[in-house]
């Protein structure tokens, strides 16, 4: 009998490989190498079955297994460190790719550093995040302190450690820098990434990233810039996420998301990652009765 939780991990590697029947492996990097080494034998195989029953499923099985190759061992255990403390989505990236795009919208946005590599070389970075994995290995750590209610941010305080950490042990001292969601002095468009990287859809009326695995479920965290090349990827990024959302479903979550931001006192941050206000709907008039 197949292991349920083995079983689960094979289906993920196949959402993380596919949406519906639409090829998507640059969008899951990290998630499909994950599910590659986690998968028992007999649940791979069967989850190959299906990936392979799609029209065009070799040359996707051939970009899996390219992109595969293309993880440096050491981003791999970083990844892994990273994974068991809930950062489950380590998405490595060319900063030319941000910048450029960063450029061709007109985003009020800094540009990633690039340590005065060479153009042709590009410069690595990671982002870094979590889906609901995240929660079981927070909550362990916050039972586990002396006093847990006496902790500020906790959740902050925990992925900040948890990161910096495995950033100083992949690094080694070497030149970096790393950005933080909740730094707003050094802002950078978290979402923009996700995009440009082929993680996430971007959806531009309500700024949600919608990951095809986990959908809207997921939290970014930081970026790191390393100060090393990134031409393993190319010159040119990853096909941008198709759009995941139905029509209700927009606007769904931009009703949701206008009214988060009348509640937020940083109204404005979208207009500061993004260039442009959310669009909302305005409300309907009630007709009147006589």
């Amino acid at each position: 009998m197949a292991n349920p939780a083995s079983s689960s991990r094979a289906c993920m590697f196949v959402r993380a490989t596919y949406s519906e029947k639409e090829g998507t492996t640059a969008r899951c990097k990290k998630e499909t190498r994950r599910q590659w080494r986690q998968c028992k034998k007999g649940d791979l195989l069967r989850a190959l079955g299906r990936l392979l029953s799609y029209s065009a499923g070799w040359k996707y099985l051939a970009r899996v297994v390219g992109l595969c190759v293309c993880m440096d061992p050491q981003l791999e255990r970083f990844a892994d460190t990273l994974a068991l403390a809930g950062i489950d989505i380590t998405q490595p990236f060319d900063v030319r790719w941000y910048n450029a795009h960063a450029i061709e919208h007109s985003l009020p946005l800094s540009p990633l550093p690039t340590f005065e590599r060479p153009p042709s070389d590009g410069t690595l970075a990671v982002l870094l995040g979590n889906s609901t994995a995240l929660w079981p290995a927070f909550l362990r750590w916050l039972a586990a302190q002396p006093d847990p209610e006496s902790v500020t941010d906790p959740l902050d305080t925990y992925t900040a450690s948890v990161i910096s950490a495995a950033v100083a042990d992949l690094t080694g001292g070497a030149r970096h820098d790393i950005f933080w969601v909740t730094d707003s002095s050094r802002l950078v468009s978290m979402q923009r990434v996700a995009l440009v990287s082929g993680l996430c859809y971007h959806d531009a009326e309500t700024q949600l990233s919608i990951h095809p695995a986990f959908g809207a479920w997921v939290a970014f965290r930081a970026v790191v810039v390393l100060d090393a090349p990134a031409a393993r990827f190319g010159d040119s990024p990853p096909p941008l996420v198709r759009c995941l959302l139905t029509d209700a479903d927009k606007a769904s979550a931009r009703d949701a998301m206008a009214a988060a931001l009348r509640a937020s006192d940083e109204a404005n941050l979208c207009t500061q990652l993004h260039g442009a206000r959310l669009h909302t709907r305005k409300p309907r008039e009630r007709r009147r009765t006589h």
